[in-house]
């Protein structure tokens, strides 16, 4: 769950508590527009709770996936292993990983198995895919063992090259030319080009594992979308034909507590609770 999802829901959580005291202490008995908001709410957290529960399941099941890669990597030892499964843990490596992971190419890289090491270059390219940054402004010591070992892949015949395949033969035979004459900043510059960043180290299965996950994202996107926002809570006069709407996002600049118009205060005695002025929270799926 991203930092706008989790402060979505932190919100939202201080927004339904206040409206079920308001429910609790008003003497006016039951409002169907409070109750209608209040159940939108609701149903929005309900959502945000499951996505949190996944994200917990997905936290433990790739800190599993990591342990077990680090266990088949019998040339390194505890604190290698440790590392390496740290690393693992992570999608793809940013630029403030860099130093971290120059270190690992540097110290550990070459004790890895070759599917430890597939495993290490795609977190790489993945984050020059996500435009961290470009192969050739990498430390020298990756861009060194990973110009290596994509020779190697190239050059090959009986290693399986997978996605990279649809790397055009100019680019390989640029690529296989300059690494061979020597030339490494050439070659270097030659893997910054859009057919490298896009299928080198690209790693299917995984492309498989996340295309439900796209899919579902997708829906409930469009799902949200298509709901309109909670009722604004200024009441002049109540309804009673209200229904509790779809799950969607709920736009919490429309809910002011302290414009509450639930009846006349100064008559109650009964003042409105009031609602952070940063609950607003604009979410982007």
């Amino acid at each position: 769950m991203s930092i706008v999802d989790f402060q979505e829901y932190r919100n939202l959580k201080d927004t339904a508590l206040a409206l079920e005291k308001l429910l609790t202490d008003s003497p006016l008995g039951v409002n169907p527009v409070l109750q209608t908001t209040l159940a939108n709410i609701q149903r929005r957290l309900e959502v945000l709770e499951r996505e949190i529960k996944q994200d917990e399941i997905k936290e433990r099941a790739g800190q599993a996936v990591a342990a077990a890669a680090a266990e088949k990597e019998a040339a390194l030892n505890a604190s290698e292993r440790g590392i390496f499964c740290d690393l693992l843990r992570r999608d793809y490596f940013a630029k403030a990983d860099m130093p971290q992971v120059n270190s690992f190419y540097k110290n550990i890289w070459d004790k890895l198995t070759d599917d430890g090491k597939g495993e290490i270059s795609r977190r790489l390219w993945e984050g020059i895919r996500h435009g961290e940054q470009p192969f050739s402004d990498l430390a020298d010591d990756i861009k060194e063992k990973e110009a290596e070992r994509l020779h190697k892949l190239f050059t090959n015949a009986t290693i399986e090259v997978g996605a990279m395949a649809q790397v055009p033969e100019k680019d390989r035979s640029d690529f296989i030319r300059a690494y061979e004459g020597g030339n490494k900043e050439e070659a270097y510059r030659i893997l910054d080009r859009q057919s490298f960043t896009n299928n080198v180290s690209v790693a299917a299965p995984r492309e498989i594992e996340n295309a439900p996950v796209e899919k579902n994202r997708e829906s409930k996107s469009k799902s949200i979308e298509a709901v309109a926002a909670a009722p604004i809570l200024e009441i002049t006069e109540q309804k009673n034909d209200s229904e509790p709407q779809a799950i969607g996002k709920i736009d919490l600049d429309s809910i002011n507590l302290d414009n509450l118009k639930v009846a006349d205060k100064a008559a109650q005695g009964i003042a409105a609770p009031a609602l952070r002025s940063d609950a607003s929270v604009k979410r982007s799926l």
